[in-house]
C-alpha cells in the first residue's frame, strides 16, 4: 500500500495533513502519477468539493508556516496509536 498525496509533498503546508492523502496500491499510485487530471477529479469526488478547495488554498495559496518535522512526527505517532487502539477494539 502507498500513501498517495492529493497535492504533492512539495507543498509543505499540506504535506503532513492526513486529509491530503489516500491509500492506493502501487499500480494505482503509478496511474495517479501519470494521470494528474483524472487523479485530481477522483480525489475531489472522494474527499468532497469543500475539503478539496480548502486543501488547494492551503497548498498553493500564500505560503503558510508548515509544520516542522518534529511536530509532524508527533501528530503521526498519535494517529498511529489511535488506529491501533481502534483495531484492537474492533
Amino acid at each position: 500500500m502507498h500513501c498517495a498525496h492529493i497535492f504533492s509533498r512539495r507543498y509543505k503546508q499540506t504535506r503532513w495533513l492526513a486529509v491530503n492523502a489516500l491509500t492506493l496500491c502501487a499500480v494505482h499510485h503509478q496511474w495517479a502519477t501519470e494521470h494528474e487530471t483524472e487523479w485530481k477529479e477522483f480525489a475531489r469526488q472522494r474527499i468532497g468539493e469543500q475539503t478539496y478547495t480548502r486543501l488547494l488554498i492551503l497548498a498553493k495559496g500564500p505560503a503558510a508556516r508548515a509544520p516542522d518535522e518534529f511536530a509532524a512526527r508527533l501528530i503521526l505517532r498519535e494517529e498511529l496509536a489511535r488506529l491501533k487502539r481502534e483495531r484492537v477494539t474492533a
